[in-house]
């Protein structure tokens, strides 16, 4: 299991900048987990909440993706509605976020090193992904919300 680190003031404002969209009384009322706690609430099924490429592939409505996490052996898998799975090693893990190397992973970062991602805790019911090279410029993907209803059951 990955051992659980301080939130760094890089991270922090990334975070900062993925919540920017939330109310000030949201934030203030924002536990920030971690560890299992927080791998129990980044299980389930997720959408993507706006209007963006990737909403097509990965929505409540008709494509939730299926969050899985094994704490003991610091696996995340993420399984499409398709029934495409990836699977990463979980590298760290702080209050209200985890860091994750996709298993295989060819893609690069804008400096040229293998892309790896921040699971960043808005609330219970929203994330949003930071990649490594995005953390020192805030930024981060449209956030993802927990599904409802007979899909996400």
């Amino acid at each position: 299991m990955p051992q659980v680190q301080p939130l760094g003031a890089i991270l922090l404002a990334a975070l900062a900048a993925a919540v920017a969209h939330t109310s000030a009384e949201a934030r203030e009322q924002m536990a920030q987990p971690s560890g299992e706690a927080l791998y129990s609430i980044a299980e389930g099924r997720w959408g993507v909440s706006a209007d963006t490429p990737d909403r097509g592939e990965v929505n409540c409505e008709t494509a939730p993706l299926h969050i899985e996490i094994d704490a003991e052996r610091g696996r995340y898998t993420a399984t499409f509605a398709n029934g495409q799975a990836v699977a990463a090693n979980i590298l760290a893990t702080g209050e209200g976020w985890f860091h994750i190397a996709y298993d295989d992973e060819a893609r690069l970062d804008d400096f040229g090193r293998l892309q790896t991602w921040y699971w960043v805790m808005i609330d219970e019911n929203t994330f949003t992904w930071v990649r490594n090279d995005w953390v020192d410029t805030g930024g981060a993907t449209a956030a993802r919300v927990r599904c409802e209803g007979a899909l996400a059951s």
